[in-house]
């Protein structure tokens, strides 16, 4: 052999073929799956922002829709059924309930209970009807997307449930002489506490919400689902008044905040509300003026006091007082 020729393999040494031993190989699974926590952790954050901002959107979407029907109608929808299935109608007693449609329009004009949500029955249009105080029930369905020109997934908050509208009846009963007033709510909202964020009052009820806007959240207590079936509604979890079944005598709903480490007990719940005390006050600076409808209004709202209006030392156009009246924010 000549000198200086490496040897290429030399038969004498030992190479291992094990492979990784347990404790390597537990090594990988427990980095592994550290690892897999962080990610699926991330991932679910970021689906659970996604859900809310779309559920957030949809309501803001929703409350202007509602603005523009009471404005063209002169009262709210009555709701929509929570239990017809997607893009379906039933025939009970005679009366036509339609997806995504309020409940009130399949009695047919001629009905005494068309546009009448006093008088719709609630066990037949798969609505509920609950008490409240003085004598002013509160109906609660969905949002009647197709009454008021939004799309059907606009019925589904972020989780894919549909949103709870509860509206106060006569609020909702646009042939009823005298129906719709401005301060004629009878929805209430406490908070964690028991403490009125929205008080009722003896009816009239000035401060009382006129609907309210509710999505069940992630949890899912109680919701209807996008086709109609229902989640259990559990009644050790805080949220559980604002479940659509749960008998509420008193028509008052929860909000409160979305804080808390235990999960068990976490208040998840989407609520947004209307009425005199809120509507008009929320991002609306003082000193703001606008004008309202004296169709709906003898007097300027709650906060609001009347005006004349000048603008660069000039008189704004003149208005019909018979038909408006500019008010300004305190």
């Amino acid at each position: 052999m000549m000198a200086g020729i490496k040897k290429l393999h030399d038969p004498e040494k030992k190479y291992s073929t094990a492979g990784f031993t347990l404790v390597e190989a537990a090594l990988v699974i427990l980095v592994g799956g550290a690892l897999l926590t962080v990610i699926s952790s991330y991932i679910l954050n970021i689906l659970q922002k996604e859900q809310i901002a779309v559920t957030q959107y949809r309501i803001t979407a929703i409350q202007q829709a509602l603005s523009v029907y009471l404005t063209e109608n002169g009262a709210y929808p009555c709701p929509a059924s929570l239990t017809e299935p997607i893009d379906t109608s039933s025939v009970i007693n005679g009366d036509t309930i339609t997806y995504g449609m309020d409940v009130t329009v399949g009695y047919g004009p001629l009905s005494p209970n068309y546009q009448n949500c006093s008088h719709a029955s609630p066990a037949e249009s798969g609505t509920y009807r609950v008490g409240a105080s003085g004598s002013l029930p509160i109906r609660i369905g969905t949002v009647p997307v197709r009454n008021i020109g939004l799309p059907d997934e606009y019925m589904n908050d972020g989780w894919n449930d549909r949103f709870v509208y509860a509206v106060t009846e006569i609020q909702a009963s646009g042939r009823i002489s005298g129906g719709y007033t401005p301060y004629n709510g009878a929805i209430g909202i406490n908070d964690q506490n028991g403490n009125a964020i929205v008080s009722q009052g003896s009816a009239p009820q000035p401060n009382a919400a006129h609907y309210i806007l509710i999505s069940p959240g992630p949890d899912h207590n109680g919701a209807f689902t996008a086709e109609g079936g229902q989640v259990p509604c559990n009644a050790a979890e805080p949220d559980h008044v604002n479940c659509p079944t749960f008998p509420n005598p008193n028509g008052i709903f929860l909000q409160e905040p979305t804080t808390g480490g235990n999960v068990a007990n976490l208040f998840n719940d989407i609520i947004v509300y209307y009425g005199p005390g809120k509507g008009f006050a929320t991002g609306i600076p003082s000193g703001a003026a606008t004008i309202f409808s004296t169709k709906y209004y003898a007097v300027c709202p709650i906060g609001w006091t009347a005006v004349s209006l000048t603008l660069q030392n000039e008189q704004v156009p003149p208005i019909d007082p018979g038909k408006y009246m500019y008010c300004q924010k305190q």
